[in-house]
């Protein structure tokens, strides 16, 4: 009988344990869901774009032209071409590079006194050429030994020093001030131009000036990968 009596005591308590482990359960996943596996995802596609930058700078404002170490120079009937340097320097991000072109500030290309009454001038030469002609005055790129004329305007070929500048990166300081260090960082390009004058003793005597601007232009389009 005692043994009996023990049986149905488990038996009666039985379905009390199994409600309180549902509940329990219940209770667990409330608390703490289950992870879903299911997701939902989005792309936002993200751009910056960076616009050319180019900075050009001269070593010099003013060039006096001088034959033999002199700026103030005796004409011969042959001639003698007097020269002068002037160094620019270009810096850019632009991953094509620039175009770098000379041309006169206004549409006159001949050099002209400082007496406005002498009509006398020297005027560009009129075409590339090895050697300058008599009171004609022109530029060289660099190096080469051809003269070249002088543009009135920022188009066309007169004038014309590169289309292919490089890609420097911009020079971390200012270009106009610190052109060489910026040079020798890599972070400019020099380009020497040199100006040049053949004199005849047919000129009246005096002063003879033209205004040049330096003009660099981002080239259009990106570079390939």
């Amino acid at each position: 009988m005692i043994k009996l009596k023990q049986k149905l005591r488990v038996i009666k308590y039985l379905p009390v344990a199994l409600v309180a482990v549902f509940l329990g359960f219940l209770a667990y996943n409330c608390l703490f869901p289950p992870a879903s596996t299911e997701a939902a995802t989005a792309t936002a596609s993200l751009s910056a774009k960076v616009e050319p930058v180019i900075e050009l700078a001269l070593d010099t404002s003013s060039l006096a032209l001088s034959y033999n170490g002199e700026t103030e120079i005796t004409p011969t009937s042959g001639g003698v071409t007097a020269t002068g340097t002037v160094n620019v320097y270009v810096s850019t991000n632009n991953t094509t590079g620039y175009t770098l072109r000379a041309y006169t500030s206004d549409s006159t290309t001949s050099m002209t006194h400082s007496n406005a009454n002498v009509s006398t001038s020297i005027a560009a030469t009129g075409g590339n050429t090895s050697t300058l002609e008599a009171n004609k005055w022109g530029f060289r790129r660099g190096n080469e030994t051809t003269w070249y004329p002088i543009g009135a305007s920022s188009t066309g070929t007169a004038g014309l020093i590169t289309e292919n500048g490089s890609e420097t990166g911009l020079c971390t300081s200012d270009l106009s001030t610190n052109y060489a260090s910026c040079y020798s960082a890599g972070t400019a390009e020099k380009t020497t131009i040199t100006f040049g004058a053949n004199l005849t003793d047919s000129l009246p005597a005096g002063s003879y000036t033209n205004h040049v601007v330096f003009s660099a232009i981002a080239n259009p389009g990106e570079a390939e990968n």
